[in-house]
């Protein structure tokens, strides 16, 4: 079985492929089962058959002082329990220039295993005998002797592509994209990703009245809830480079404050998004009754305020012209009439609450700003999710869930769909992240609201 991590994880109905595929073999005395896979969550199909192996690790001798170690990327990035074996990547700490980022030649040319013995560098070339004169070490104890697991990572490649400077340089560029480096721990280290609680907040404060370079737009997103206040909204404004600043946010409890907030601060109907989550028909007739008709066929088209609609954990869509995988897409709306079209953008809000937390730790190029108009209240909003181990059908899963039952979280959901619009409006990179899967929904619809 190859990929497994790509396999049916099963239904409530019905197990997982691997366990299916499994059964098909138990009439057999003696079966082998080989399953091979780059891991990607702790879930994994793969991970979780490693951890019922040996766990089979691959130690190599030292070039310098003889000891056996273990390649390993740095203490911060490694599911392994610390053995002391460790031979962590290092280069040039003075490999920046002046801005204070990284020169990226430097750091390929000077990065290096250190052995946790000798403290002695170790190169590339030295790889192929280190490789050649390495042994298979079981961690594990206590298993079955029938279940043998082994892992090895792309720091044991003599492949040039694979040599501790390049993979330094792919670390450091996944570090700072939206999509963070599940890529590179997935593939480069063959390790699962581990999700992080978002307490801590690094956020980018600027005054009110700054402005990044370039030209911008406004968007304004709605949350709507069935008790006082009716509304949430967040006004958020984008720049070509993708940095955004926050303009205002609040509450209001009817359509014609809401229609004065957007008058007031400049947005045109077709950047406005209204969740409808929480009573779709209302959310449908206000949305129809800004904006106009387009003709298309077979049926107009309302251009204007927008719903939005959130979805879970594994949502992503195909875009039918290109192809691409994304976290967000359109969908038509349940009109009680077919007098015309009303399309809502949909979006995975997991996936989409990832990328908001890296912008806001500030992990990223691209900035993503508040203001000092933020008040105790926004940030209760934004701080209102939490995300927590959850055990699914037998299987652990992230998921981003309330703090606790009564927490507020409207303006959060405003930021999301910001995010969500953002993707739409490519401004932001909406590809589905590495080592995602799950179920699609192909749109058709290219409604991209473009500067």
């Amino acid at each position: 079985m190859d990929e497994v991590d790509k396999f049916n994880k099963g239904t409530k109905a019905e197990a997982d492929a691997v366990y299916l595929a499994e059964q098909r073999t138990k009439s057999f005395a003696h079966p082998k089962h080989i399953k091979t896979s780059t891991p990607t969550i702790e879930s994994g199909l793969i991970w979780q058959a490693y951890l019922k192996g040996d766990q089979c690790r691959y130690y190599v001798p030292c070039p310098h002082c003889g000891k056996d170690v273990v390649f390993s990327w740095s203490k911060g990035f490694s599911i392994f329990k610390q053995t002391g074996n460790e031979a962590y990547i290092e280069w040039d700490a003075k490999a920046k220039k002046e801005d204070g980022k990284w020169d990226l030649e430097k750091v390929r040319r000077t990065a290096h295993a250190v052995c946790p013995h000798c403290k002695g560098a170790i190169n590339d070339y030295h790889k192929t005998r280190m490789v050649r004169e390495g042994h298979w070490v079981a961690t594990n104890e206590n298993c079955s002797k029938k279940a043998r697991s082994f892992h090895l990572s792309s720091l044991y490649s003599n492949d040039p592509q694979n040599s501790f400077g390049n993979l330094a340089v792919k670390f450091l560029e996944a570090v700072k994209s939206l999509q963070g480096a599940q890529g590179f721990v997935n593939g480069e280290l063959a390790e699962p990703w581990i999700e992080q609680d978002a307490q801590n907040r690094t956020e980018l404060f600027v005054p009110l009245t700054f402005l990044f370079d370039g030209q911008s737009v406004r968007f304004m997103t709605i949350d709507c809830h069935l008790k006082s206040p009716r509304f949430w909204f967040v006004v958020r404004e984008w720049w070509k480079s993708g940095n955004s600043k926050l303009v205002t946010f609040g509450s209001c409890d009817t359509v014609e404050e809401l229609e004065a907030i957007q008058k007031e601060n400049e947005v045109s109907n077709p950047h406005v998004y209204m969740d409808a989550g929480y009573d779709s028909q209302f959310v449908y007739q206000t949305c129809a009754a800004h904006g106009c008709l387009k003709k298309t066929k077979p049926l107009p088209v309302h251009i204007g305020w927008t719903p939005s609609k959130g979805f879970a954990e594994t949502k992503y869509w195909i875009d039918s012209k290109t192809k691409q995988k994304l976290i967000h897409g359109f969908g038509l709306s349940s009109l009680s009439h077919k007098k015309y079209n009303l399309y809502t953008l949909e979006y995975n809000a997991d996936a989409i609450k990832d990328v908001l937390h890296r912008l806001r730790l500030q992990k990223t190029e691209i900035k993503w700003a508040v203001t000092e108009t933020t008040t105790a209240t926004y940030w209760e909003h934004l701080s209102g999710e939490v995300k927590r181990e959850r055990i699914s059908e037998g299987r652990l899963t992230y998921r981003w869930e309330k703090r606790r039952s009564n927490t507020q979280n409207h303006l959060l959901d405003c930021e999301v769909v910001q995010i969500a619009v953002a993707m739409t409006a490519k401004l932001l990179d909406g590809s589905v992240p590495t080592g995602f899967s799950g179920s699609s929904k192909t749109y058709i619809l290219h409604k991209n609201k473009t500067l």
